[in-house]
């Protein structure tokens, strides 16, 4: 199959006709991506600027992370993502930009996020974003738009979160059809502490509902494992993260029904 013929075409049907297929969501951090992409009630990660900016916080001090995935070996379709977070007291602050394609086609969305903490168990976030599509010999479009997200921590096992992603219902500007809405909600759960157990609902625009699965085990140090399920399509996932004292080393690996699977790193570092 030629993609570099195909990608391009397809570029261009959803730039004109701002079909829901543009910016869905791609798969951002080796950590989530290991445990199932299920990481809507997981706190303390520059990655959930993307899934839920409440679990932006409580953070580490200054944090930084950079994600990198081709799928199937394929450059048009390749992902990068970079992410800086700060903390101070109950606040969270947090940048991070991704892109999507290649020269003649490419997705790219920034977003500002932020966090606060509410006493000790309720915590609200929110990000404003850009989306900016650009298609070679056709121009580019853009538009923002808004994020919001919470989580609950019932107890220190027990926490529950929800977003909703592109709460706006943004749309680019040739087209009044809105960028893709996504709802999620799930929990998060620790039988003893070196054991994670994750579970979420996510629903897509135009698309049925996703019921997403992951684990993450502290094995022996500094190893950890993480395992995860999601359908719609149904996919496994694998990966595992490597703590390096201030430095975590994060791979994952994702199946495909027909194509097979895709290997996703990330490196992460606390200041």
């Amino acid at each position: 199959m030629n993609w570099k013929g195909i990608l391009p075409f397809l570029g261009v049907v959803i730039f004109t006709s701002a079909a829901q297929a543009s910016f869905t969501g791609q798969p951002i951090g080796a950590r989530p991506v290991g445990m199932g992409l299920a990481f809507v009630a997981t706190s303390g990660d520059p990655d959930a600027i993307v899934y839920n900016s409440a679990g932006l916080a409580p953070g580490k001090g200054v944090q930084a992370t950079t994600f990198f995935s081709r799928p199937f070996g394929l450059k048009e379709l390749e992902t990068t993502f970079a992410a800086l977070s700060f903390s101070r007291r109950n606040w969270t602050f947090g940048a991070a930009i991704q892109q999507f394609g290649y020269s003649k086609y490419r997705e790219q969305i920034t977003r500002f996020a932020i966090a606060y903490r509410f006493g000790k168990r309720f915590i609200f976030g929110g990000s404003l974003f850009y989306a900016r599509l650009k298609i070679a010999g056709y121009g580019e479009d853009g538009c923002p738009g808004l994020n919001l997200g919470y989580l609950f921590k019932l107890s220190s096992r027990w926490s529950f979160g929800a977003s909703i992603l592109n709460a706006t219902r943004s749309a680019l500007k040739r087209g009044q059809e809105a960028l893709p809405q996504e709802l999620d909600a799930g929990f998060q759960f620790l039988p003893f502490p070196t054991f994670r157990f994750a579970f979420q609902i996510s629903q897509e625009s135009g698309f049925p509902p996703s019921f997403r699965s992951g684990i993450e085990w502290a094995l022996v140090k500094p190893l950890i494992l993480r395992s995860g399920y999601l359908t719609e399509p149904g996919r496994f996932t694998l990966g595992c993260g490597i703590y390096l004292g201030p430095l975590r080393l994060d791979y994952a690996w994702a199946s495909h029904l027909l194509l097979g699977g895709t290997h996703q790193v990330s490196v992460e570092i606390q200041f």
